[in-house]
């Protein structure tokens, strides 16, 4: 009994930690808001998201156009989430989203930033399976997919707000 005592207790000290690349910070108004941002192209302009703020939870994709597009996207806009088990999330925004142009070397973009709220259930199978890819209709289709390694990550922080 002690000898599996002590191999719990060293597999547990082994096991890893789901918050360990949690970023948390306070906000200027004394609360605590975590999460982690996974940037899944080149230059930042495609990314997810995963935050806790004030015990409210929030999926976040960043999309990006070539051009000056004025869309704004609608409340209740929905998204799909797909997930490595087969699985497709459909979430309806959170809020509206509006446009953001801006210009580098390779030209004029508009870039949105659509937050869905998280449920628990929703957190739940964000736990359980990585994204591996997201979608939603910006005045045509848009979507990407996520990388194993990147997907993981967001994994790690869903465990994290599961386990509190």
């Amino acid at each position: 009994m002690v000898l599996l005592l002590a191999a719990s207790m060293t597999s547990q000290a082994h096991a890893k930690d789901p918050c360990k690349s949690v970023v948390t910070h306070e906000t200027a108004f004394g609360e605590t808001a975590r999460g982690r941002v996974v940037y899944v192209g080149i230059g930042r302009y495609l990314a997810i998201s995963l935050t806790e703020e004030d015990g409210a939870r929030e999926f976040r994709v960043m999309y990006v156009r070539r051009g000056d597009v004025d869309v704004v996207v609608p409340v209740g806009a929905e998204g799909d989430i797909r997930l490595a088990d087969g699985t497709t999330l459909t979430l309806p925004s959170s809020e509206a989203a509006s446009p953001v142009t801006n210009a580098n070397d390779a030209g004029v973009f508009t870039q949105w930033q659509i937050p869905y709220v998280v449920d628990a259930s929703t957190l739940a199978k964000l736990a359980a399976s990585p994204v591996i890819a997201v979608r939603t209709e910006i005045g045509e289709p848009l979507s990407f997919e996520i990388k194993d390694k990147k997907s993981k990550r967001l994994m790690d922080v869903a465990r994290c707000f599961q386990a509190g």
